[in-house]
This record gives C-alpha cells, sequence and structure tokens, in this order.
C-alpha cells in the first residue's frame, strides 16, 4: 500500500476548513485527498488529477461511497491545471496540493521500467503510457550530445558524456529494450559500486524519467497556474524528492512574493521526521514548501 509523505504536515499547512475547495494535482493512490475531505467535510469538495490513469476508476468508486458528490478525478498533466479547472468547474480553490513523488504501485509495476530493481522491465519510463516516446526511444533515436546534456543536467551523472558515448557505440547492434541494458551500459563506469548504497544507474535512470516525462517542464508551468487559481489566503503546498524539483519551488516562491502576490509559509522546507523515515525510507529526500495567495 502507498503511504503518502508528509501527509500529517501537508495538511495542517494546508490550513484547510469546513467546505474549503482543493485540487490534489497529484492524486496517486488517493492518500492525501481522504485527508483533505475529512478536514473539509461536509461539504469540502476535491478535484483529483492525475497523469497516469490506472487508479483512477477505482478511486472513483471508494470515494463516491465513502464521500458522495464530493470528489471528482480525472486523468490529466497538472501542467494543464487551469484549463482542467475550468472545465469541471472548479474556478477557485482554497488549497492545491502538489506531490512529486512516485506511488508505490508504480515504481513497482513491471510494465513501466521505473525502477532498476527489475532488470526484464521494458525501458518504458512513462507516467501515461498512452503517448509520448518512451525512454527506450529516446536512447535509440537521439543524438549524443543530446543524451549527454539530459543525462547530466536531469541526473548530475559525472559520466554522463562517457555513457552517452557507450550508448551510442551499444545502439548500432543492440538497441535499447529493456531495464537491464541501460543498467549494463552503466555499470562499467562504477566498478566498486558494490561499496556504495547507491546503485549506480541511480542518476541515470532518474535523468531518463525526468526527460520522458518533461517533470520539470511541467512543475515550471504549473505553479503559476496554481497560484492564479487559488482564492485570496489559499495555499499550495508542494512536496519534492530531488534538488532539481526543490529549486524550481523556492526560486518561483521567492518570486511571487518579491511581487507581493504571495506571502512564502515555510520560510525553510519541511522535511521528514526520523519516526516517518524509518517507517517509510522513501521519504528520505522529500521537502515540503508552501506559499499563501495575497
Amino acid at each position: 500500500m502507498h503511504i503518502p509523505v508528509l501527509a500529517k504536515e501537508a495538511i495542517e499547512l494546508l490550513n484547510l476548513k469546513s467546505g474549503d475547495n482543493a485540487i490534489d494535482c497529484t492524486l496517486g493512490g488517493g492518500g492525501h485527498s481522504r485527508m483533505i475531505l475529512e478536514n473539509t467535510k461536509p461539504k469540502g469538495k476535491i478535484l483529483g488529477i492525475d497523469i497516469d490513469p490506472t487508479k483512477l476508476d477505482d478511486l472513483q468508486k471508494e470515494f463516491d461511497k465513502n464521500f458522495p458528490n464530493k470528489a471528482k478525478f480525472v486523468h490529466g498533466n497538472f501542467r494543464d491545471l487551469e484549463k482542467i479547472a475550468h472545465d469541471f468547474g472548479f474556478l477557485k480553490a482554497k488549497a492545491i496540493l502538489i506531490d512529486l513523488g512516485f506511488s508505490s504501485f508504480q515504481i513497482e509495476d513491471p510494465n513501466r521500467g521505473l525502477s532498476f530493481q527489475d532488470e526484464e522491465a521494458p525501458l518504458d519510463m512513462r507516467l501515461d503510457q498512452s503517448k509520448g516516446e518512451t525512454a527506450a526511444d529516446l536512447l535509440n533515436s537521439s543524438k549524443e550530445e543530446e543524451i549527454s546534456k539530459k543525462i547530466w543536467e536531469y541526473g548530475q551523472e559525472r559520466f554522463a558524456r562517457a555513457i552517452a558515448k557507450q550508448i551510442i557505440k551499444r545502439r548500432k547492434n543492440n538497441p535499447y529494450i529493456k531495464t537491464k541494458d541501460l543498467i549494463l551500459t552503466v555499470l562499467p563506469f562504477y566498478k566498486k559500486f558494490e561499496y556504495s548504497r547507491r546503485h549506480p544507474a541511480t542518476r541515470v535512470f532518474q535523468a531518463m524519467r525526468i526527460w520522458v516525462n518533461d517533470e520539470l517542464g511541467s512543475l515550471e508551468s504549473v505553479i503559476p497556474q496554481a497560484i492564479e487559481i487559488l482564492e485570496p489566503e489559499g495555499r499550495l503546498a508542494i512536496i519534492s524528492f530531488h534538488s532539481l524539483e526543490d529549486r524550481i519551488v523556492k526560486w518561483r516562491f521567492r518570486d511571487f512574493a518579491k511581487r507581493g502576490k504571495a506571502k512564502i509559509i515555510t520560510k525553510k522546507p519541511i522535511v521528514p521526521s526520523e519516526e516517518e523515515i524509518s517507517s517509510n525510507p522513501r521519504a528520505r529526500s522529500a521537502k515540503l514548501r508552501v506559499i499563501e495567495k495575497i
């Protein structure tokens, strides 16, 4: 079962009240949305959005039973937040939540290739598998310079140039199909990786996932839309999981604060407690930042 990260802290800082309407931009397993409705009942409503349609129907049925007429869940990318909110009647919201982490069921899905733990998984990495290029598509067709740039920018991989060169060399006779193909390309550059806590392919897999899903572009796009949709004194909470995401959130929040359009609620990011990390190791890198519209 997926455990939402920093859930208690996020709900508290969203400052929810009975009757508030909210938008959960990353529905996932519905954990945050359940807590939001519990804190806004009996009249509060929620719009849930997820780029991955896998769980939407089941979640809609569950919420229709437990929170009748209070939840609407839709398949979409939060980079289209304003259009989605308008289409479903959420012209204004008192709270918006964006959790940039992945659900456990996504990471463990053998058909996605998001994890290097399953070496036989297809090298896909798309969150929305109905459209777009897979990681294998990009590796098999992109120029060496672009591959190197993406692996460095999105993964901070120190061997980015050498790995890109090896990718080009390998794909001539052995196109990339499965996760093990990429893992075996990276391993020779980390001959002593067994002494490290981090798998040598971690940074490259992160880079490819961000590239495939244009995660940073979506994040850049959604923040001003969220501020626009919020009611005065409404709050936007964003949970990030690596420095590239957190840097965007930090500087965009500062920009809105400097322009007098919002005030920053979290002067420093909120991080998980040792207790939460112990019970959910995936929470280790999470950071929560919250801003309030003026």
